[in-house]
């Protein structure tokens, strides 16, 4: 099967997007681990809750102000105020 030039600039433009996506996929849950990991590291356990809710931000900038309150914050209540207010609750 002989593909026209604009079938192929159309497939290819098709791959570009779909590795894009991966990509930002990708970072994003690397940041969610992130957040999770610095938690688990300062508090010992990520408590169901706070894993859940870090998994559902769909949100890079998100992520890294919630890492900084992870590391920084005093205790796990005050890490689940920050991360109510990033969710808009």
């Amino acid at each position: 099967m002989i593909e026209s030039p604009a079938y192929e600039i159309i497939k290819e433009e098709g791959i570009r997007e779909g590795l894009q996506q991966g990509l930002q996929q990708g970072m994003l849950e690397d940041a969610r681990e992130m957040v999770l990991r610095a938690f688990g590291v300062r508090f010992k356990v990520v408590p169901p809750d706070i894993e859940e809710k870090v998994r559902s931000i769909p949100s890079r900038t998100t992520l890294t102000l919630l890492l900084e309150r992870a590391i920084t914050c005093k205790d796990p209540d005050e890490f689940r105020e920050a991360l109510k207010m990033a969710m808009g609750e």
